[in-house]
This record gives C-alpha cells, sequence and structure tokens, in this order.
C-alpha cells in the first residue's frame, strides 16, 4: 500500500489501464486454454464416443433379434431360425469387435 501512496498521480492513473490490459492477457490464456480443451473433447466425441455409441446401438438390435430368432427356433424347433439366429450373432459379433477397434477400453470391456 505504501507502494501506492508514493506514485504520483499521473502514474497511478497510468498504472489502471495497465492492470486492465494485463488481466484482460490473462482472461485472454484463459480463455485460449479452455477452448482447447473444449475442441479435444469435442474431437474424441466425434471421432470416438459417437461410433461407438452407433456400434453399441446396433448391436443392441442384433442382441434384440437374436433373442427372438431363438425364441422363435426353440419354439418351432426350424432349423433355418437357428441360421437365421447364428446369422444375427456373427453381426453382434462384428459390431462389438468393430466398438472395441475404435476405443480400447470399450475393446477390453466387450471382451
Amino acid at each position: 500500500m505504501e507502494f501506492l501512496q508514493r506514485l504520483s498521480i499521473a502514474k497511478k492513473i497510468y498504472l489502471i489501464p495497465l492492470i486492465g490490459t494485463l488481466m484482460f492477457v490473462v482472461f485472454l490464456g484463459l480463455s485460449t486454454k479452455t477452448a482447447l480443451s473444449n475442441v479435444k473433447t469435442l474431437e474424441s466425441t466425434r471421432d470416438v464416443q459417437f461410433p461407438v455409441l452407433q456400434a453399441s446401438e446396433s448391436a443392441l438390435v442384433a442382441i434384440e433379434r437374436l433373442k427372438e430368432s431363438l425364441s422363435s427356433a426353440v419354439t418351432t424347433g426350424d432349423e433355418e431360425a437357428l441360421n437365421t439366429a447364428n446369422n444375427f450373432a456373427e453381426h453382434l459379433k462384428k459390431q462389438l469387435a468393430k466398438a472395441g477397434q475404435l476405443d480400447p477400453q470399450t475393446g477390453r470391456e466387450v471382451q
């Protein structure tokens, strides 16, 4: 506080915009850092998370169809229905493998 008392009025007036400029530069730096972090998050969402979500939704549909096909095959004893269920199972495996290739952590969870 003594520092400010020793300064002349002109220097005190010049100090106000200087401090404002410094704070603006700090704000600009923090805003840039946050924006770059947001860009990385959005790229991860676009390149990894969304395709994994789509593969998971497709796998969920394949599971439902597999369940229905197996129920139908058991009820009717139809070998063709078992082949259809096998095709759904293969599709399910492909979708899960695709999700595992996109994200290593998801791949470990799938296995």
